[in-house]
Order: C-alpha cells, then sequence, then structure tokens
C-alpha cells in the first residue's frame, strides 16, 4: 500500500507523509490489500466521520492502482505536480528523459510543446523539451486532483 500511493496520503491533493492504513469496508480486521489505503490523519479522520465517502475512497484506491501499475515513478511525480499546481500545463526536462515519460506520451497525456538547443556536436545534442499536458491530459489531471474515475479517457469525455 506504502508503494502503491509513494509513501504518501491516497488523495492526490493532499500528499501528506505522515501515513495511515484506512479500512475502506470500515472492517478492521478485513487486511485485504484492496480493503486497505494509507491515509493521511486528517483525511483519515475525515474518512472515519464519512465527510468522505467510501465511493470516494474507493475511486481513490482504484485511481492508485491504475497509476502505479502504469506509470513509472517519475510519470507519477509528474502528475502529482500538475495536481499540486493547476494553474501550470507545462515542464521543461532534459532531452535524455523522454523515456522517462514513454507512458505519459504514449498514453496521449502528455506531448512535446517545444525544444531548445544549447548545443550541437555532431550526433550529440544538448538542450531540453517542452513537456505540456494535452487537452486529455488536463482532464485526466483534474479527475485524479478532484477524486473522479480515470479508469478510461472515454469516461473523461462524458
Amino acid at each position: 500500500m506504502l508503494i502503491e500511493a509513494g509513501y504518501r496520503c491516497a488523495i492526490p491533493a493532499c500528499g501528506q507523509t505522515q501515513i495511515e492504513v484506512h479500512h475502506i469496508d470500515g472492517d478492521r480486521t478485513n487486511h485485504a490489500f484492496e480493503s486497505l489505503i494509507v491515509l493521511c490523519r486528517n483525511d483519515h479522520d475525515r474518512a472515519e466521520r464519512r465527510e468522505i465517502d467510501k465511493e470516494a475512497i474507493r475511486i481513490y484506491k482504484s485511481n492508485l492502482g491504475l497509476t502505479s501499475g502504469r506509470y513509472s515513478d517519475m510519470e507519477r511525480r509528474l502528475l502529482s505536480f500538475f495536481v499540486d499546481n493547476p494553474n501550470v500545463n507545462q515542464f521543461d526536462f532534459d532531452r535524455q528523459m523522454e523515456f522517462d515519460f514513454l507512458y505519459l506520451l504514449q498514453d496521449g497525456l502528455l506531448a512535446k510543446a517545444g525544444e531548445e538547443i544549447h548545443m550541437r556536436s555532431g550526433n550529440f545534442v544538448q538542450g531540453f523539451f517542452t513537456y505540456a499536458l494535452t487537452t486529455a491530459g488536463g482532464e485526466f489531471v483534474h479527475r485524479l486532483a478532484h477524486g473522479q474515475s480515470i479508469e478510461s479517457q472515454d469516461d473523461a469525455s462524458t
């Protein structure tokens, strides 16, 4: 569960690192992986008081499973950055880092938006690419940030 949540609260907009285990179904004897999620103390208390309902917690758990199963740690950190900074939709990275964002690029959530070359020598090129969220990527981040299902991009358009 810790790895799945990146050692942070499972609610993307929170990100606190002091976390507790929450039993999604309310049964403290059920230690099945699907029934457990890590939350910060504040969100855990809110979930226990049902200020965050069980369905929302299940969506957070499902979203965690989908993102941690599909995207690398670097990609998840970039998604987290976009969740935490909703007014930012692009970022500059060294040209050599394209591989680090492979699945976000393949899924059409991120696209190259420009490049800057600092030095060229034969086949060696030094500089950076600007990567930007696509429309689908912006919707994905919005759904992730607001606890909405990210299960399919078809859902994002409805």
